[in-house]
């Protein structure tokens, strides 16, 4: 036996609450950059280059004593040549830049 459905009734039992709010999205935002994210709702990152550069270990100084080490040997050398340049009379430093490009093309000195 089938029951005979009255559809008009139907539909107002659905939409009988008035205080009905539908779900709000919560706005996603990729870890790595913090920019939205939009797609599939179980997408993390914005991007595959994101979701790589997230995977990748951060090499700053805070974390890594070795990298510490060479961004301060890095510095100290670009502090004393700054100074050597700028110690010479304005008529040499030309000379002096071409004498650093020099014997930097010749791959002695890789720093």
């Amino acid at each position: 036996m089938e029951m005979a459905i009255d559809r008009e009734d139907f539909d107002f039992e659905i939409f009988e609450d008035d205080n009905f709010t539908p779900a709000k999205k919560t706005k996603r935002l990729c870890p790595q950059c913090n920019s939205k994210v939009t797609g599939r709702p179980n997408k993390i990152f914005c991007t595959p280059k994101c979701h790589k550069r997230h995977s990748e270990p951060t090499r700053n100084s805070y974390s890594r004593p070795t990298k510490r080490r060479e961004n301060r040997e890095f510095f100290d050398r670009a502090l004393r040549l700054g100074e050597q340049h700028y110690r010479l009379p304005p008529i040499q430093r030309l000379g002096f830049i071409k004498d650093l490009i020099d014997h930097a093309r010749l791959g002695e000195d890789r720093q």
